[in-house]
């Protein structure tokens, strides 16, 4: 809405780019805002000084009486005065406010008796002349209220689920979503889908998720990736007598790629069954790591690190991951007023679909917990593996000729809005966890 109401002659492209959605999500978002009225037209805003109109006067009037037919007569005549702009029932001593434009104070005579007098029931009128225009807005401000669910309302409404959540409440549903800025709303909202998911899907209120952490590193000059996979392998010799909690590392390698969506040369993702496993690894790193870390840094600037939430949307059957394979990501969010339960929904649709015709790429979302840019505006990533390049291909092949494109349009397009991001090639490069 900010971007509309400061440019109404926008096109959808470039909408859709500053607002990083998809020119058809912008498209459907900004259709909805219209439909519900959020947006009521689009005009062109005229020059006042220009048009013939430079001043402007503030004239408070007082009815004889406040009957409700006295004051349906007086609105009724005042919008037909071409000089008044906007005309407001007050409260306090006076009964309307009106701002009249004229192009002086001989003009502003004219309208003064030949109009303003001449009102229905006007008993006294005073007028104030604006020196000059301090601000004049014209963009609305979205002021969202924010609220959290009682605990007696969190018992009666999610008791099933074990967990409360908070929400953003606006005054139309087309807005609403669950708050996603913070470290705990992030993990309420990833908490609640899957317990919901699992809840509807197959009766088991246990939420599963894991806990990443990723780093994207830019390589010092003269490095490259033969020096971080021998740091890695020191790395993995020492693993497991630093971490005292369950931790498996890979590395990412850029293959389908865009200098905007992928600024770094390689990328770290460590996995950890939970967050408190997360937690004692980090706690870890830094107490025990000095050397370690030390040797990293002459190999590679890892200047961003994240944390975010696992969850499966379609599994490979498989607890550990393969020596190597492929990741390809899609920056996703959810569309209009869409809840956890729908999501579930449309995800059993989807994996019904690619049953049938026997896909066998494993998909995730990584939901973002903390250290995004905070401009980004996404609500999670998707991301579907592959054994090979190969199988990447042949699974894209499969996709397409069954008629997947047009069944994921069908069953996701109301729910979640999804753009292509990269491909990463990934090599496990070891860890601490359990065999």
């Amino acid at each position: 809405m900010h971007e509309v109401q400061a440019n109404g002659r926008i096109s959808n492209a470039a909408l859709a780019d500053r607002v990083s959605l998809s020119e058809s999500a912008c498209l459907r978002r900004l259709r909805r805002l219209e439909q519900d009225g959020f947006i009521r037209g689009y005009v062109g805003l005229v020059d006042q000084s220009l048009a013939g109109f430079p001043d402007n006067v503030f004239v408070t009037i007082t009815l004889h009486s406040q009957q409700h037919s006295d004051l349906a007569a007086f609105e009724r005549e005042a919008r037909n005065i071409p000089e008044v702009m906007e005309c407001y029932l007050m409260s306090g001593d006076a009964d309307y406010l009106l701002r009249v434009i004229v192009a002086d104070a001989r003009d502003y005579e004219r309208v003064h008796s030949q109009h303003l007098t001449c009102l229905p029931g006007v008993a006294r009128v005073h007028s104030s002349f604006a020196l000059r225009t301090v601000t004049k807005k014209r963009k609305c401000p979205y002021a969202p209220r924010f609220s959290v669910l009682t605990p007696v309302a969190c018992r009666k409404r999610l008791a099933p689920l074990g967990y409360c959540r908070y929400f953003l409440e606006t005054s139309s549903k087309t807005i609403r979503k669950i708050l996603m800025k913070t470290f705990l709303n992030r993990m309420c909202l990833v908490i609640a889908m899957t317990v919901v998911s699992h809840t509807a899907l197959a009766n088991n209120p246990v939420p599963e998720y894991a806990a990443l952490e990723s780093f994207g590193c830019n390589f010092q000059p003269a490095k490259d990736r033969n020096d971080m996979v021998k740091w890695a392998g020191k790395w993995n010799a020492a693993a497991k007598d630093i971490f005292s909690a369950p931790y498996m590392a890979m590395l990412l390698d850029p293959f389908l790629m865009n200098p905007a969506d992928q600024q770094h040369d390689i990328y770290w993702v460590g996995y950890s069954p939970n967050f408190a496993a997360q937690g004692a690894v980090q706690d870890d790193w830094n107490a025990k790591a000095g050397k370690l870390a030390d040797e990293l840094l002459k190999i590679a600037d890892c200047d961003t690190h994240a944390i975010w939430a696992m969850t499966t949307t379609r599994g490979s059957g498989n607890t550990t991951p393969p020596a190597t394979g492929v990741l390809t990501f899609q920056a996703c969010s959810m569309v209009g007023d869409t809840t956890m339960m729908d999501l579930a929904a449309a995800d059993a649709q989807m994996n019904a679909f690619m049953d049938n015709i026997e896909q066998p790429s494993p998909r995730w979302r990584w939901w973002p917990v903390s250290g995004l840019n905070s401009e980004n505006q996404m609500d999670f990533f998707s991301v579907s593996g592959n054994l090979s390049l190969q199988q990447k291909g042949q699974t894209m092949d499969n996709f397409v000729q069954n008629g997947g494109l047009q069944a994921q349009t069908e069953i996701y397009s109301d729910v979640m809005d999804c753009r292509a991001m990269g491909t990463s090639l990934f090599t496990r490069v070891g860890g601490n966890m359990p065999q």
